[in-house]
């Protein structure tokens, strides 16, 4: 594939994403009163008592297999593309997830600077 397809493609598939992203967003958060974007990773992490990141990572890897799956044969790209858009917004809560995490680190740390 040459760059100017690839960036062509590039830009759809993370406009797609944004969009799906932005008309899902509702859902993830778990209502519309709520504002907190990761909310529906927590309410699902302690329904199945593991932390929001396994939930999201459970979530993006239904995505990555059937990505594995359209490569096997048995999949269409039809289908397989919402699976490349899907994967794309997990991973995007995944990140945010780790900067939570970073914050939450750096503020125990602080917290344990000032106790001593």
């Amino acid at each position: 594939m040459q760059i100017e397809e690839f960036n062509k493609l590039r830009e759809a598939l993370l406009i797609d994403s944004k969009k799906l992203l932005d008309e899902k967003n509702i859902h993830y958060r778990g209502g519309a009163n709520i504002f907190d974007v990761l909310n529906g990773f927590d309410e699902l992490g302690k329904l199945g008592n593991i932390k929001r990141e396994e939930v999201c990572m459970v979530m993006l890897n239904k995505h990555l297999l059937s990505i594995r799956h359209y490569f096997s044969g048995n999949e269409s790209m039809d289908g397989v593309k919402q699976n490349f858009i899907d994967a794309i917004n997990y991973m995007l809560f995944l990140y945010a997830m780790s900067i939570e995490v970073k914050r939450h680190k750096k503020c125990c740390c602080a917290e344990k600077n000032i106790k001593r």
